[in-house]
Formats: structure tokens, sequence, C-alpha cells
């Protein structure tokens, strides 16, 4: 599989980006006059605009190989969207897409940070710590960063952790009634095309959860909420034949690039 590559600063692109999301919605007038509209769902697009500048050779070197491989528009490649959220069902944490320890019980419905009821508890009752996590389908050599708001009416411990075949990484933290935001950033070296995202919660704790994410950048932005669909985008394509790279000096590359994909889910 081939991937939109990862700039050297460990983000998918720059400021000022745009996304788009375009639907189409098929109008029959009949005899009478009526109007019949329908959606059109297959012809649904997620495009967005990247304005890239002071691109390194490699930077330049990778975006070039890839649309050259691409042939263009023809041919698909795997995008991570720079804008969203990584994980699928965010805030449903008993969704089969997480994997999760068989004793680990989860309750929605509890107040969260944001001053609504959407964070889950969990509870561990085990004598051992148990697990939430769930994999994506991506690079596991780009830099991710891991996010979760938590809290705890007891002395509780969190774990966060990114593993991929080469090895796991984990920073661990201790949670307090408050609501705080929790990150970790890692980077793997490997060329597995697959990497997990997890949570370990430590034994006969009761903590909150809220606002799970992970961006392929090396530090968390706002949290956006997700449903089935995850930012994972498999079958993203070029919309234009033509790539114009621009040099203004050595190392110092911009080019402009328009990414289109059926939405996910």
């Amino acid at each position: 599989m081939t991937y939109f590559p990862q700039m050297t600063t460990g983000a998918i692109g720059q400021y000022p980006l745009s996304l788009r999301r375009i639907q189409r919605t098929i109008v029959n007038e009949c005899l009478d006059g009526q109007r019949i509209k329908l959606s059109d769902p297959g012809a649904a697009l997620v495009r967005w605009q990247f304005d890239l500048r002071e691109l390194l050779d490699a930077e330049r070197n990778a975006i070039q190989q890839l649309f050259q491989s691409a042939e263009g528009r023809l041919n698909s490649f795997t995008l991570l969207d720079p804008t969203g959220n990584l994980l699928a069902w965010s805030e449903k944490l008993d969704e089969p897409v997480w994997q999760k320890s068989p004793a680990l019980s989860l309750a929605s419905g509890f107040p969260d940070p944001v001053g609504s009821s959407r964070a889950t508890h969990v509870n561990n009752t085990s004598g051992t710590d148990l697990t939430l996590d769930q994999t994506l389908n991506a690079p596991g050599w780009f830099s991710y960063c891991l996010s979760v708001y938590s809290r705890s009416d007891q002395s509780s411990t969190l774990t966060m952790t990114q593993q991929t075949p080469a090895g796991i990484s984990r920073r661990s933290f201790l949670l307090q009634s408050a609501w705080r935001r929790f990150a970790l950033t890692a980077k793997s070296d490997t060329t597995a095309e697959s990497i997990s995202f997890g949570l370990e919660i430590a034994n006969n704790a009761s903590i909150d959860l809220f606002g799970i994410q992970v961006e392929a950048q090396p530090g968390a932005s706002a949290y956006k909420r997700t449903a089935s669909a995850n930012g994972v985008y498999a079958n993203a394509r070029f919309d234009d034949d033509k790539l114009t790279i621009t040099t203004y000096g050595p190392g110092r590359h911009a080019c402009s690039l328009a990414i289109v994909s059926q939405p996910n889910g």
C-alpha cells in the first residue's frame, strides 16, 4: 500500500488547509410540476486542498514519487486525514472496533469535560491491569499522538500505549478528580502497515474517559467526535493529472495539490 507522506515535522499537512464535503442531490421534475429529490450517496466526495510551503528536498521527492506511482488521478493511495480523528467510535467504546478485556465493564452517559453527558465510566474489579484498544490499517512508522480526557474519584493510574510488531510505546498518568487531557506521542521503527492504540486501566480502578483521539502528528489538536467512519482514507486519489512544484532555492520548494476520496462509513 502507498501512503501520502508525513512531513519531517511529523504532520501530514500545513496551514492553510481546507476540507470540503461534497454531496449531490438528484431532482426529478414531474409533468405536473412536482419535484422529487433524492440524495446520491455514491457521488459524495471529501476534498482536501493542500498548500505546502518550504518543503525540503526529501519532502518534495516523496510527493513526486507518490504522484508518479499513482499516475496522477489513475491509482489510489491511503491518506490519513490531517483534519480528523483517525479512530472510529470515539465515544462508543463498546463497539466491535474496540478490543477490550472481557472483565472490563463500560457504562455510557456520564458527565464529561465539555458540559454534556457523553463520557464513559470504566470499571476494573479484577486483580490485574485490563486493556481497551483499537487497531488501524495505517503506516506503523508514522509519528502519532494518542490523546484522551480522563478523571477518577480515587487514586488511579491510566497507561496509554501505541503498539506495532516492532514494539510498544507506553506512558502512565496519575488521575485526579478533575478532568485532564493526557497525550502520548510516539514513532516506531517498523515497516508494519498496522498500529494499535490503547489504554491500560489499572487493577481495581474506576475511571471516566472521554474524547479518545489519534492524529498523525506530534501533538494533540481539538477533539473531533467520530462515529462508524474513521480518518483513514484508503481510496484517496489526486484530483489532477498535473503536479506543479516551485523551487525558490536549495531545499526550498512549494506546491499546491488537491486530494479526493469517497467518504468513509
